[in-house]
């Protein structure tokens, strides 16, 4: 039961949507009613419904974009290396969120796929993650994860990083962003008083919102992210196979600083205070290991704000009977459109299956 329940428990701890889902504990906490309950709990439905529309969409774009480049290969030049199923993905590398199998795809849900293009037109390394159906990695190389070489071994980590639930890009998408402010700002402001924490916490939300949905911030913080849970995952077996890998990566960006585009020298900018820290505390015997959310700590600071607020100054009015509708409705509709469009999923991961070779 424990097992079942954890993932769950977890989502509401992501980052993702982490400051509507603080004006929610709130208003529950400043009302411990079984109506405030029962209106918390259809709202983070909602919440979830949403992030369920953006990951399908962000899922579905991503088998375009796969089907896309099959389109440029060889029929049938991409042969699987290996399939990571959702499990192996949960115990090894700290994806929770795969112990829950997403609707009509059940025990396939979060399986990914290793591909290796033998007509060598591919040569780096590219990940296509699709959180309620299959996902893909393209390589260049035909090895397994355990038998690549240290370098390659990153490079596959560092793609598998970018799927996390806290770090991806997928939960760090500008609109989904935008998207928990407006939420959290429009909520407190309807079910809670307005005072000077109130300013505070709305002030920091949007601040928050406007930074952090900004692209170059994104990828800033999906590349440092990824780079953190590579490189942690290497360091927990062996450090001196993650010393190894920080240097190189510091001298081949410092190799090619000068001659990025401005928005490149940011993002790598970025990289290299995060490696150079790395290195600098992992060479002092420092180990603070761990698949980390990407996301600024202005952003919890939002949410403690905003929890605060909505728990201290709740309105006499609390609207929850048309607030439970609401949410309802939202709800239903976010289920309808992420029916409608399961099946063009389906359709491009059939697609892309008929291309792979035996």
């Amino acid at each position: 039961m424990i097992r079942k329940i954890a993932p769950a428990f977890l989502i509401f701890l992501e980052p993702a949507f982490i400051e509507a889902k603080a004006v929610l504990a709130g208003f529950l906490i400043a009302r411990p009613h079984l109506d405030a309950l029962a209106t918390v709990a259809v709202g983070f439905l909602f919440c979830l419904g949403l992030l369920s529309i953006f990951t399908l969409y962000e899922g579905t774009k991503a088998l375009f974009e796969i089907r896309r480049i099959l389109a440029g290969l060889p029929a049938f030049s991409l042969k699987r290396v290996e399939v990571i199923s959702p499990d192996r993905f949960a115990s090894e590398f700290g994806y929770s969120h795969m112990r829950l199998k997403f609707g009509p795809f059940g025990q396939d849900a979060g399986e990914v796929t290793l591909l290796y293009d033998t007509s060598g037109t591919l040569t780096d390394y590219q990940c296509a993650y699709n959180t309620f159906g299959m996902s893909y990695i393209l390589l260049p190389s035909d090895r397994k994860l355990e038998d690549m070489s240290l370098y390659q071994r990153y490079l596959t980590l560092h793609e598998i990083g970018h799927g996390s639930f806290a770090g991806g890009g997928i939960w760090t998408r500008a609109w989904l962003i935008a998207s928990s402010a407006i939420f959290a700002i429009g909520f407190g402001l309807l079910t809670t008083n307005f005072s000077t924490v109130g300013l505070v916490a709305i002030g920091l939300t949007a601040i928050c919102a406007l930074l952090s949905a900004r692209g170059v911030v994104i990828e800033s913080e999906a590349e440092v992210f990824a780079d953190d849970y590579a490189i942690g995952y290497i360091a927990r077996g062996n450090e001196s196979d993650a010393l190894r890998i920080i240097r190189k990566l510091i001298d081949g960006i410092e190799d090619v600083y000068p001659s990025l585009e401005t928005s490149d020298r940011l993002i790598n900018k970025s990289r290299l205070k995060f490696l150079r820290s790395t290195l600098r505390n992992l060479s002092l015997g420092k180990t603070t290991w761990g698949a980390r959310p990407s996301i600024k700590w202005m952003h919890y600071l939002a949410a403690a704000l905003l929890l605060w607020w909505t728990a201290t100054a709740p309105k006499a009015e609390s609207h929850v009977g048309w607030l439970l509708l609401a949410f309802a409705i939202l709800f239903a509709i976010c289920v309808a459109v992420r029916v409608k469009q399961l099946p063009i999923m389906f359709r491009l991961d059939k697609q892309i299956r008929s291309r792979i070779g035996s």
